[in-house]
């Protein structure tokens, strides 16, 4: 951070390194158990992160930093470095460290808020390794606008208020997004579990489909940008300016992605990876493609070394065909309400984003003395 910032009056700009220096954690002997009283729980990155179940060390033994709930821990090694946590108490691992505030006028809470704010510029790749690492250098002269003690309170305190009612909102949004992806399925189970659908007449879709081979396409052939999509198992792979098909077809992942269910949209090239079905007059495009949904067509798998769907598991497949005007009432049903629901996902995950990246936008105002 540059001190390029002008900071509101009885404010100032200190390094890092002046208030406050990191002891940095050690690998002690380990326990799988906690047998005494005594025992800290040895804590990772994943231990604190996950909740993980710890292992558990002696202080007795030597080699061990002990840090206290009211002190701060940092992530020193690894991808994440310069990630902080606040409030867990134990022995740290050799990838983390502990910040010591060697200043009697810096304020633990907002010390930890200014450095999760800026967590990205302390995870520094080390030259020479493809692993970041918190290099101290870059620590310790990380400036940090302080201002005095009273105001470093009153500023982390209201912070915590902000973050606590954005965490509650971001739980809320996260509450309904989750039904809001579990709504296409309960709309397909409400269609094709229904006592109506129990007594549709069934046909193999071996009957009802007519079924084509993808082919293999060379690597250098398949591009960001072209005029063809290419299908493989799990669906558009890239683009080719060469097209084997004309019309819309359902295609399936035989290998790699079992069972994935996708559609064309025209004009394409489908690999050899998947199973191709072009449904017959006595079966609605649409209709299929919604039941093929609801079906869990990885469990057709063969237990080969290589599993993979074969195109006879799947022409054996009973599907439920009622009138075909009532197969196109269904997926006219069917496309409206998860369209919908599609919908609502989108909003809520866009409502979750703007959540996600607001606590960078308070942190930012609250070290310019704007909260």
């Amino acid at each position: 951070m540059e001190n390029k910032q002008e900071l509101p009056a009885g404010w100032k700009w200190v390094k890092l390194g002046e208030v406050c220096e990191i002891i940095k954690g050690k690998k002690p002997i380990l326990y799988d158990e906690n047998t005494s009283n005594k025992a800290l729980p040895y804590l990772t990155a994943e231990v604190i992160r996950y909740n993980l179940k710890p292992k558990w060390c002696l202080e007795s033994n030597g080699d061990v930093v002990r840090v206290n709930k009211d002190e701060i821990v940092i992530i020193a090694d690894g991808s994440n470095s310069g990630e902080v946590f606040i409030g867990f108490e134990g022995a740290l691992a050799s990838t983390m460290g502990k910040l010591k505030i060697i200043n009697e006028n810096v304020s633990t809470d907002f010390l930890y808020l200014f450095i999760k704010k800026n967590f990205k510029e302390l995870n520094a790749p080390k030259r020479g390794s493809a692993i970041p690492h918190l290099e101290k250098d870059i620590f310790y002269n990380l400036s940090i606008p302080l201002p005095p003690l009273s105001e470093q309170k009153r500023i982390a305190e209201k912070l915590k208020a902000m973050m606590d009612e954005i965490d509650e909102a971001k739980a809320s949004i996260e509450k309904q997004l989750e039904a809001a992806k579990a709504l296409p399925s309960a709309y397909l189970s409400e269609v094709f579990e229904s006592p109506e659908a129990q007594k549709w007449e069934k046909k193999k879709l071996g009957e009802v489909c007519k079924f084509m081979n993808g082919k293999f396409i060379n690597k250098e052939n398949v591009h960001s940008q072209g005029t063809y999509p290419v299908y493989g198992a799990n669906g558009i792979i890239g683009f080719t300016e060469e097209k084997m098909f004309e019309d819309k077809l359902i295609v399936i992942g035989r290998v790699g992605s079992c069972g994935m269910v996708n559609v064309t949209s025209g004009p394409s090239w489908i690999t050899d990876n998947t199973i191709i079905l072009k449904p017959l007059n006595e079966i609605y495009f649409d209709f299929l493609y919604w039941k093929l949904k609801t079906l869990r067509l990885e469990e057709l798998r063969s237990s080969s070394v290589q599993p993979l769907i074969t195109q006879s598991s799947i022409k054996s497949l009973a599907i439920p065909l009622p009138p075909l005007s009532e197969q196109k009432r269904i997926a006219s049903y069917l496309k409206e309400k998860i369209d919908q629901a599609e919908k609502l996902r989108e909003t809520l995950e866009k409502e979750l984003e703007t959540f996600n990246t607001l606590p960078q936008s308070i942190l930012s105002k609250a070290f310019k003395g704007e909260i």
